[in-house]
């Protein structure tokens, strides 16, 4: 970018991106040990939520300690998610954690009875809250720049497109969106590939810990939401049986005919019938088609 040019404008944000609740859980792995995550993510009016544990197995430990519990809290707003307050906590180890004054303009950093402070700007973020902010603000043009404080400093990326990918996950083939940050060193870069047809949550992410000692591969294996009872035209019934009569490897599709092809008239029967009494979903076909409501 020349000297003086306009930074691109960030995308706009979508407030209603997300389900009231979601939670995703993810599979680590490394060259020496895996462990595994999950987060969930709770939408109440303006006010959201996120309860994030990590456990790790075998080396993981020695930088994981074995257990990570972490929470964020804050509000949804129209120019972004903007945390208030976010904990973090390891093993037997005291909290640490961050607080975000947006009227200050300030973090604040804690850990026990330690306090310091830094500059907060706007589209900045926790790393937890960082995971559910590129749902609602996924990135449009060659890039977009991402302001994220973890309870010990802060990290500035430049998240660059790449472009989209299939991947064969656990949760089935997904469509996905492929970012990167390069940063001054190979071993800094960071991957990001966000699933279209799951919110457009990071169904697959590698990155370096342990001062860029070892790459970390974090993997989707399933996604699961819960849409407002009120919200009867973005997941009905009848979208939920269409797209169980559409995918042949749900157990609950349509039935074939004798040329293994189904008929619009064959489906469209089906999906009626199935809309009026559906019994739980498909968390396979669900996962893949972005229809998670149960």
């Amino acid at each position: 970018m020349a000297l003086g040019a306009t930074p691109p404008a960030l995308p706009a944000f979508r407030a209603d991106a997300l389900p009231g609740e979601v939670t995703i859980a993810y599979a680590l792995s490394s060259v020496f040990a895996d462990g595994e995550a999950k987060y969930t993510w709770k939408r109440d009016g303006d006010r959201y939520e996120i309860i994030g544990t990590a456990q790790a197995g075998g080396f993981f430990t020695l930088f994981l300690e074995g257990r990570i519990e972490q929470s964020t809290s804050g509000r949804v707003t129209s120019e972004g998610l903007k945390p208030e307050r976010f904990t973090e906590r390891r093993g037997a180890t005291p909290e640490e954690g961050l607080a975000f004054d947006w009227e200050a303009r300030q973090v604040e950093f804690r850990r026990g009875d330690n306090r310091k402070t830094a500059v907060l700007t706007d589209a900045t973020v926790d790393w937890l809250t960082m995971i559910f902010q590129l749902a609602h603000r996924p990135p449009q043009g060659e890039s977009m720049a991402l302001r994220v404080y973890t309870q010990r400093r802060l990290y500035q990326y430049r998240l660059e497109v790449l472009g989209e990918e299939s991947l064969d996950l656990p949760i089935g083939r997904a469509r996905t969106l492929h970012l990167r940050h390069t940063g001054e060193k190979p071993e800094e870069t960071v991957d990001v590939w966000l699933g279209i047809d799951q919110h457009y949550l990071p169904v697959k992410l590698r990155y370096p810990i342990a001062r860029n000692r070892l790459v970390v591969e974090q993997i989707a294996t399933s996604v699961r939401a819960r849409w407002p009872t009120t919200d009867l035209t973005r997941r009905s019934s009848a979208h939920r049986a269409t797209v169980h009569a559409s995918r042949s490897c749900c157990p609950r599709a349509a039935p074939r005919t004798s040329s293994s092809s189904t008929t619009s008239e064959t489906t469209a029967a089906w999906a009626a019938a199935t809309a009026r009494s559906w019994p739980t979903r498909c968390t396979r076909c669900c996962a893949v088609a972005g229809c998670s409501r149960p």
